[in-house]
């Protein structure tokens, strides 16, 4: 009876388990490692896709500006700046410095004015021999001998100007027309067989005399223009390469050789000028310059 009274006891434990040592702040950690990836990536495209004179101005930006020697700053283009009290040295100069180091060796300054006026000087060397084995040609050839005073040569700005004329006996085009002469052909095949490896570009003018009817559809410009690409045409199809051919100008009566008579028959003539390099905004060889020009 007793036991059927007696309740029963349920007894629960509950084990309390302490929190990890880490909790969450390994999230915090990721989300830092995300972001600076993320950074990091940003800066190698923003490095990729900018131009290299903003990098090199960006890095100049970083670099000191007080020199070591002399109180001397560089400025951007690595060069060394002089103080406004300070007169200019005669003497070679540092481009650049290497700090922590010391110097040794020789410097050596690169003049580039001077190197440009070397270039000057043997174009105009290469000019004057050319221009000699044309007037030699003229003289000891038979066949051009004969035209010596109807070929000209003459050293512009420009370059090494060839200049054939008319004359009253020897006309370089038949009358009124574009059609090269016999006499012209001779002329300028010579010619081409002297300047053939030139590095030059070309520059080709026509040039007539006074024209009374001056005014209708076919003025001395267009006769001037058909005659000196008739010119182009021919020493072309002789050996001269046609990319070497930079322009091709038409002057008709607007620069004679005799001003006082514009009616001579030498106002009429083809010039075939050597242009200089400097004249050529992007100027490139040819041909070799140690090709010879045949005999």
């Amino acid at each position: 009876m007793l036991n059927k009274d007696k309740s029963i006891i349920v007894r629960k434990n509950i084990i309390l388990q302490k929190d990890s040592h880490h909790g969450g702040a390994w999230k915090v950690a990721y989300a830092d490692f995300v972001t600076a990836m993320m950074a990091f990536f940003l800066l190698l495209w923003l490095l990729n896709s900018t131009p290299s004179q903003k990098l090199k101005g960006i890095a100049q930006y970083f670099e000191p500006t007080i020199g070591l020697m002399n109180r001397k700053s560089l400025d951007k283009d690595s060069s060394e700046s002089r103080s406004e009290d300070e007169a200019p040295s005669d003497g070679p100069s540092v481009s650049g410095l290497v700090y922590g180091v010391k110097r040794a060796g020789q410097i050596v300054s690169i003049q580039q004015q001077g190197m440009e006026q070397t270039d000057i000087e043997t174009e105009n060397k290469t000019f004057m021999s050319t221009q000699e084995n044309i007037e030699r040609r003229i003289q000891s050839d038979a066949a051009l001998s004969k035209f010596k005073n109807q070929i000209t040569l003459e050293q512009t700005p420009e370059g090494l100007l060839i200049q054939v004329q008319d004359s009253d006996e020897q006309e370089m085009f038949e009358s009124g027309s574009t059609t090269l002469s016999p006499n012209a052909k001779l002329i300028l095949e010579k010619i081409v067989k002297l300047i053939q490896y030139s590095p030059n570009f070309i520059s080709i003018g026509g040039y007539t005399d006074r024209i009374n009817n001056n005014t209708g559809n076919y003025t001395a410009w267009e006769l001037s223009a058909d005659r000196a690409n008739a010119a182009r045409r021919f020493i072309v199809s002789r050996g001269i390469a046609s990319d070497r051919i930079a322009k091709v100008v038409a002057y008709a009566d607007s620069a004679p050789l005799y001003e006082n008579n514009p009616y001579a028959a030498k106002n009429r003539r083809v010039s075939i000028m050597l242009m200089r390099s400097s004249v050529m905004p992007f100027y490139k060889v040819s041909a070799p310059k140690d090709l010879k020009p045949s005999k």
